[in-house]
């Protein structure tokens, strides 16, 4: 009876081993200005309200909690990832731009919990030593070192302290839908931006987390550009890289989260017309912005983007999909009636796409009656990219569905079975050694 107590303590031992050494502590920042407008804002994480990227994130970009190695544990000589890039762009793109702040703003992040909460579905004792905000002076030309960014605290408790043996929600654990999706759910925290801060300037900041106290901290580090009054907090982009002619104004963005007429959807396949390559901006009034669309696309059938408008007039709104040699490859069409309001269009995808090219989804704002050639009726536009991945769609009348492709399914349970039998028998062998 007491061999059978030891085999089994060990074999808990083991098991809970396997657990931890399978898990490692790390997460990083994947938004450097989220807005959050109202409560409900802070359970999951919506692309549409992500504004500016961090520093090199177009090397890494996926969907929110995907690994793909951008976690980074800081030293005293590089205390970032990536090496701060030269002036003016410092490294960042048009599709994943730099943030822009303002002095006195409020700005918020948005991070992947990771597996690393206090809740209910783990347990209380889930570690959280520190999380804090740091930046460095005015137009850095180099990164400062880990003790310079250390030099100017924004804060120093980020959501607060949490408390070991609490389920606080606190600090880095300020997830409340983590027990949904402990791995990918959504974790906030919001800071203010220094009034002293020099306008025009462009200025470093540092999200610094500590999960076991004495370990190393795991760092991201980005860039913003210091501007007069409310921003949006991005550079003629926003969420899945989309790319706005639009005016980027305290105006766009609260028409960018309009509900105030009712959603309708229709689809169009009728002519594939032609590209505007002037791109109108939103000077009359009519301004269109997507709120939400696909970063993926199935080779065939059918997506859906949805958009906020305000139309001075009745108009429509079209949606078409464009390939590398700027042909329309896919279209959708949708009333927008005076006044502000939002929608979800149906897109039609014409033609087979190539697996892993990139194609831009760009919508447009028009002039009623125009909609199957739209170039020269544009009364605003906004764009975004999507990847054609190796994947097929499903539908059932109601919603498109995508699945991964069998290839995919396959790789991972094959990860899964050997690194499973691998356990089993290093369990096995080891029951065997103790049972002689």
């Amino acid at each position: 009876m007491y061999k059978v107590s030891m085999y089994i303590v060990v074999f808990s031992a083991l098991i809970g081993f396997c657990m931890i050494s399978s898990s490692s502590a790390h997460s990083w920042v994947a938004c450097t200005d989220y807005k959050l407008e109202s409560a409900n804002d802070v359970n999951y994480y919506d692309p549409a309200k992500c504004k500016a990227w961090p520093r090199n994130w177009q090397s890494v970009a996926s969907t929110f909690g995907e690994d793909r190695g951008f976690n980074f544990q800081s030293t005293e000589n590089q205390a970032c990832r990536d090496p701060l890039g030269s002036a003016p762009s410092y490294g960042y793109s048009s599709q994943y731009p730099m943030a822009q702040y303002s002095p006195g703003q409020k700005v918020c992040l948005a991070w992947p919990t990771k597996n690393h909460v206090a809740a209910t579905c783990t347990n209380p004792y889930i570690p959280d030593t520190s999380l804090q905000i740091f930046m460095s002076g005015p137009n850095p030309s180099s990164d400062p070192s880990q003790s310079g960014f250390k030099q100017n605290i924004i804060t120093n408790e980020l959501n607060g302290k949490h408390q070991n043996g609490v389920i606080d929600f606190k600090g880095f654990q300020n997830c409340p839908k983590f027990c949904e999706n402990m791995d990918k759910s959504l974790c906030t925290g919001c800071f203010d931006i220094p009034t002293n801060v020099q306008v025009g300037a462009v200025y470093s900041f540092q999200w610094y987390w500590i999960f076991n106290e004495g370990s190393a901290p795991y760092t991201t580090c980005w860039e913003a550009k210091i501007v007069n009054g409310p921003s949006s907090g991005v550079v003629g982009t926003s969420s899945s890289g989309r790319t706005s002619t639009s005016t980027s104004t305290s105006t766009s963005t609260s028409t960018s989260t309009s509900t105030s007429t009712s959603t309708s959807t229709s689809t169009s396949t009728s002519g594939r017309g032609t590209t505007s390559t002037s791109g109108t901006s939103s000077s009359s009034g009519d301004l269109v912005v997507i709120t939400q669309a696909p970063i993926t696309l199935a080779p065939e059938g059918f997506f859906t983007v949805s958009v906020a408008y305000t139309a001075t007039s009745d108009r429509q709104i079209v949606v078409q999909l464009i390939d590398n040699n700027k042909q329309v490859n896919g279209k959708g069409i949708v009333a927008a009636p005076s006044g502000k309001g939002s929608a979800n269009v149906k897109v039609a995808i014409f033609d087979a796409l190539t697996q892993g090219n990139t194609y831009t989804i760009r919508t447009s704002i028009i002039v009623q009656g125009y909609a199957n050639d739209p170039t020269g009726y544009e009364l605003s536009v906004d764009s975004s990219t999507a990847l054609a991945a190796d994947r097929t769609i499903y539908t059932d009348g109601n919603a498109n569905f995508t699945m991964e492709s069998s290839a995919v399914h396959t790789a991972a349970y094959s990860f899964v079975s050997v690194y499973s039998i691998g356990v089993l028998a290093a369990i096995y062998s080891l029951f065997g050694a103790l049972l002689l």
